[in-house]
C-alpha cells in the first residue's frame, strides 16, 4: 500500500466551496460538466467533515500537551543542561515500568505489517524493562484515524499510533491529545545524547518538527521518483537518462514521437512520461525546480513564486508538445512494464510491485529508477511518510511507548527494518552500509542516494488539505481548456485558499 491517503479532508467547507468558485471563474467553463465534478468534490469533502467531527471527550489533564498552533512559538525547546547530578525530568525507574504493556496502533498490511510484528516481537523478549508491546492492525490510515477519534475519552484509546505528523496536529486543534517527543528525546536520562543525533540525517530526522514541537519520530519514509526503461531508452538512441528537464523532455518526446497510433481511435498507444497528477508528483517537480512552498519565517504558504510558475509551465509544455501520454485505470508499474510509457512516477515503496509487474509480463527489459529531473542537475527527492505519535495517558505508558520507540530508530534497527522494508534510513552510518549492500535491489540502492539532498513535504497541520488543492490545481494545469494567461491566476487561487485552510 502507498503511503499516502487519497481523500479530502479538512475542517473549511465555505472555503472548499470558494475554491471551487473561483475555479470556474478562473477557467470560465461554466458547462454542466464541470459543474457535476465541483459538486461532486464538494459533496465528497462535507461527509468527510462531518465524518471528521463527531462529539469528542477526553480527560482534561494533559500535562505534556503540544501547542494547538500552526504558528511558530516565540520560545524554542532546548536540550535539557546536566547538571551537577543530572536527574531525569521523569521520576520513574527501572522497576515502575516491569510488566508495563502498552498498545500501538498501525495501519500497514501485508508484508510491512509482518516485519513490524516481528521487531515488536523481538521488543517483547529482550528488552530490560519487561516492557510488552501490543500492536493492533487497523487497514488504512483513514480507517485508523477514525478508530483514534471513537476511543477519544474512552479507556481504548492506544499509547501511541502510527500516522501522519499533519493528522496528530489537525487531532490536537480539536482536543488536547498528542504529546511532544522532544522532552523524551532530550532527556538526560531516557534520551537520546546530542552527539548521537548529529549522525541523523537533518532533512528527515527534523522533518515533524513545527514550530519548536517534536509531533512524530519518523516510523517509515519513501520518496517519489522516476521509474524508468533503461532498455527502451537504449533502443530510442539515449543512452544517458535524464538529470534534467531539457533531457527529459528530449527522452520523453523521442519515445512518443516512436509511438504507434490506435487504428480506431487515433491516439498514440504509449509515450513519454505517463501522467500523474498525484499532490507526491506535482510536489516532486516543483522541488526539481528549487520551489519552497511554505515561508520559514511566518510558515505561510507560497505558490505564487517564479520557481513553482516554472515547474508549472514546463509540465503544461511537455503536455502541449504531446510527451505526455495519460492512462487511466492502469498501474504505474504495469505501464512500465508494458511499455506504455518510457518512464513513470511513483514512491520508492513501489519497487517490489515493479519487480513482480516486469516479472509477471514476461519483459527482460533493464529498468532502474532516477530523480525527478532537476534545473541544476542535483536530485531534491521529495520524501514523505509516517511517523510514531504519542498520546497521552500517563508518565509511566508514555516513557514504555518512548523506549519501544527509541529501540527501533537505533542504527542497528533502521538498518535491518530498511533491509527488510525499503524504507529509507535517517542515520548517516546506516546510509553508508546500505549504499554497499549488494544484496538490496539496485534501483533502491538510487533512491538511498537521493537522500541526503530529500526535500521533506510539509509538516504542517493545513497540509492535510492543502496537499490535495495541488493535486486539483494540477488537474486543472492539464485540463484541455487551460491556457498559459490563467497560469498566474492559477498560482495566486492556490496561495489564498491554502493560506486560509492554514490559519
Amino acid at each position: 500500500m502507498k503511503s499516502y491517503p487519497f481523500r479530502w479532508v479538512g475542517s473549511d467547507i465555505d472555503s472548499m466551496i470558494k475554491w471551487h468558485h473561483l475555479k470556474n471563474k478562473l477557467t470560465g467553463m461554466q458547462n454542466r460538466h464541470f459543474l457535476f465534478v465541483s459538486l461532486s468534490l464538494i459533496s465528497l469533502f462535507i461527509i468527510s467533515c462531518v465524518t471528521a467531527c463527531a462529539p469528542l471527550h477526553l480527560p482534561s489533564i494533559t500535562p505534556t500537551s503540544l501547542s494547538t498552533t500552526d504558528s511558530p512559538m516565540k520560545q524554542e525547546t532546548k536540550w535539557a543542561t546536566p547538571s551537577a547530578e543530572p536527574t531525569s525530568a521523569w521520576k520513574i525507574n527501572k522497576n515502575d515500568l516491569r510488566g508495563m504493556e502498552i498498545n500501538l496502533w498501525q495501519p500497514w498490511l501485508g508484508e510491512q505489517e509482518r516485519v513490524l510484528q516481528s521487531f515488536i516481537d523481538e521488543f517483547n523478549r529482550t528488552n530490560e524493562w519487561g516492557i510488552i508491546v501490543k500492536m493492533r492492525t487497523i487497514g488504512g490510515i483513514d480507517e485508523l484515524a477514525q478508530e483514534v477519534q471513537t476511543a477519544w475519552g474512552s479507556s481504548n484509546l492506544p499509547d501511541f499510533v502510527i500516522a501522519y505528523a499533519f493528522q496528530a496536529q489537525n487531532w490536537q486543534k480539536i482536543k488536547p491529545l498528542v504529546i511532544d517527543w522532544q522532552p523524551y528525546v532530550a532527556d538526560i536520562q531516557w534520551g537520546i545524547p546530542a552527539s548521537e543525533q548529529e549522525s541523523f540525517l537533518p532533512n528527515i530526522w527534523q522533518s515533524s518538527v513545527v514550530a519548536g514541537n517534536r509531533w512524530g519520530i519518523p516510523a517509515r519514509r519513501d520518496g517519489q521518483v522516476m521509474f524508468a526503461n533503461r532498455s527502451w531508452a537504449e533502443e530510442l538512441g539515449i543512452f544517458t537518462l535524464p538529470d534534467t528537464p531539457e533531457m527529459f523532455r528530449k527522452a520523453a518526446c523521442a519515445a512518443a514521437a516512436a509511438s504507434a497510433k490506435d487504428p480506431q481511435t487515433k491516439l498514440p498507444l504509449s509515450g513519454g512520461w505517463v501522467l500523474s497528477q498525484e499532490y507526491p508528483t506535482i510536489y516532486g517537480w516543483i522541488s526539481a525546480f528549487q520551489g519552497d512552498i511554505v515561508a520559514k519565517d511566518d510558515l505561510t504558504y507560497r505558490f505564487s513564486t517564479t520557481e513553482v510558475k516554472r515547474s508549472f509551465q514546463y509540465l503544461r509544455q511537455l503536455y502541449d508538445d504531446g510527451c505526455i501520454i495519460q492512462l487511466k485505470d492502469m498501474n504505474p508499474s504495469d505501464a512500465l512494464a508494458e511499455r506504455k510509457g518510457l518512464f513513470v512516477s511513483a514512491s520508492s515503496q513501489e519497487i517490489p510491485e515493479f519487480q513482480n509487474a516486469f516479472k509477471l509480463n514476461g519483459n527482460s527489459d533493464d529498468w532502474t529508477i532516477i530523480p525527478i529531473p532537476a534545473v541544476d542537475g542535483k536530485a531534491r527527492m521529495a520524501v514523505y511518510g509516517m511517523d510514531y505519535i504519542l498520546l497521552q495517558s500517563d508518565p509511566k505508558r508514555q516513557l514504555a511507548s518512548w523506549l519501544f520507540v527509541k529501540w527501533m530508530i537505533t542504527a542497528q534497527n533502521q538498518k535491518r527494518w530498511s533491509e527488510q522494508t525499503l524504507s529509507l534510513p535517517f542515520h548517516k552510518e546506516v546510509l553508508t552500509q546500505l549504499k554497499g549492500n549488494a544484496d538490496l535491489p539496485i534501483p533502491f540502492q538510487e533512491v538511498l542516494n537521493q537522500v541526503e539532498n530529500a526535500q521533506p513535504e510539509p509538516a504542517l497541520a493545513s497540509w492535510n488539505t492543502v496537499r490535495w488543492m495541488l493535486s486539483d490545481a494540477s488537474r486543472q494545469l492539464f485540463a484541455w481548456y487551460f491556457t498559459a494567461d490563467q497560469m498566474d491566476n492559477l498560482l495566486k487561487l492556490l496561495d489564498t485558499t491554502a493560506n486560509t485552510f492554514s490559519k
